[in-house]
């Protein structure tokens, strides 16, 4: 951002003319199908923006239309004054936003200008997703950020890289909810604890990444900077219905019936400073694998999940997850942009939710379970919501 107002600065200075209200700025690129070569023929929507600051956000109006050519390559003329949107065209003023494939395998990218700009090339559909004939979730991620060629100011610092990494996010949807949430997935995934019996469960694989550069491509006394945020969606796929879970109408002491166990991914929040969350199984059950989703901490702290059973005489230590929020080094507006998303739900690489599977290191059969979150130091931290706890038996 410091550069963004250099590049300001300097051009205030004599032998920099400023772009007038009137004056015509140019943006451009090229779009390539999912298999990489140009994608010709496409109509990408340009909207716009006057500037806000989070936690308001941008209303999006549409401004422009371009069609890809032959080789993939578009160009936009456009009006200074409808960029940075003061009528004296001093400081950026308006964000701009470049959607193509609304609806479907699509791209969102959001930016503010100076001047003229080139974007990287960008992949239209980019991100694909399919079952293995074993039933595994295979991914087809999205690739690198590569600056153009006419950009300066890239930097493979890993401490702070630009542009930034593309961070994939995969999200199972099933009743209007997030049945499962990860950061960073990998492929091949395995899907089945993960879909349960949800009727009608459908994912999507969607990347944001983010740069910030100079367009300068003769070295010309007035460049110009670009600030951006991509964001890719898969098409939804749907998903086959798996097994029922052990777990399916389980009794807690909260609650009758339990909200937590009854197939529905509706957030239900627990009574301040409940600690444990304990479930009697409607019959014993050797199990293998718990899957526990939307879990929200209801206090700061919180290091891990630990998961008890009750075998009749005594009750054991069945496993645990860590409690990670993403790396989410280099992204800046990324975060502060989501709602530039032109797909619904907004993308967010952490909410306060968390999405956990415990695999247990030997099955075995216990009659309850028990759920805690714990500190660094072990102690224990209340539970604030939960959507839905599944055990499942060994196969």
């Amino acid at each position: 951002m410091k550069t963004f107002w250099l590049v300001l600065i300097l051009c205030l200075l004599p032998g920099c003319e400023r772009l007038g209200p009137g004056d015509a700025i140019y943006l451009f690129g090229a779009l390539s199908g999912p298999d990489g070569q140009p994608a010709a023929g496409v109509t990408l929507a340009v909207e716009r923006s006057d500037y806000r600051l989070p936690p308001e956000t941008p209303d999006f109006q549409p401004l422009a239309q371009v069609t890809t050519g032959a080789e993939g390559r578009f160009q936009l003329e456009l009006v200074a004054g409808d960029v940075w949107g003061p009528p004296d065209g001093n400081g950026p003023g308006n964000r701009l936003r470049l959607v193509a494939g609304e609806g479907e395998a699509g791209l969102t990218v959001s930016m503010e200008l100076t001047g003229d700009a080139e974007l990287p090339t960008l992949q239209l559909g980019g991100l694909r997703t399919g079952l293995t004939a074993s039933g595994e979730l295979e991914l087809l991620l999205p690739t690198a950020l590569r600056l153009p060629e006419t950009a300066t100011g890239g930097s493979n610092d890993p401490a702070w890289p630009n542009p930034s990494p593309v961070v994939p996010v995969l999200s199972i949807r099933a009743q209007d909810q997030d049945a499962w949430l990860q950061v960073r997935p990998p492929s091949p995934l395995e899907v089945e604890s993960l879909v349960e019996d949800f009727a009608g469960a459908e994912v999507v694989v969607r990347g944001v990444g983010e740069g910030e550069w100079t367009h300068d491509p003769l070295l010309a006394s007035q460049p110009s900077w670009v600030l951006a945020r991509f964001e890719w969606r898969s098409a939804l796929a749907p998903l086959p219905t798996a097994r029922v879970p052990s777990s399916r109408g389980a009794s807690c002491a909260q609650a009758d019936p339990c909200p937590w166990t009854d197939g529905s991914l509706e957030a239900v929040e627990f009574a301040p400073d409940t600690r444990v969350l304990q479930l009697e199984l409607p019959q014993p059950a050797l199990v293998s694998r718990l899957v526990v989703r939307g879990l929200r901490p209801g206090d700061f702290g919180a290091h891990r999940l630990v998961v008890e059973g009750f075998d009749g005489a005594s009750w054991q230590h069945l496993g645990e997850a860590p409690l990670e929020n993403p790396e989410v080094v280099g992204l800046i507006r990324a975060l502060q942009w989501s709602a530039d998303s032109a797909f619904d739900p907004a993308l967010s690489l952490f909410d306060g939710r968390y999405f956990l599977r415990v695999e247990t290191q030997t099955p075995v059969e216990v009659l309850a379970l028990r759920l805690s979150l714990v500190d660094f130091a072990g102690e224990p931290i209340p539970l604030g919501a939960l959507q839905e706890v599944s055990a499942f038996d060994s196969p």
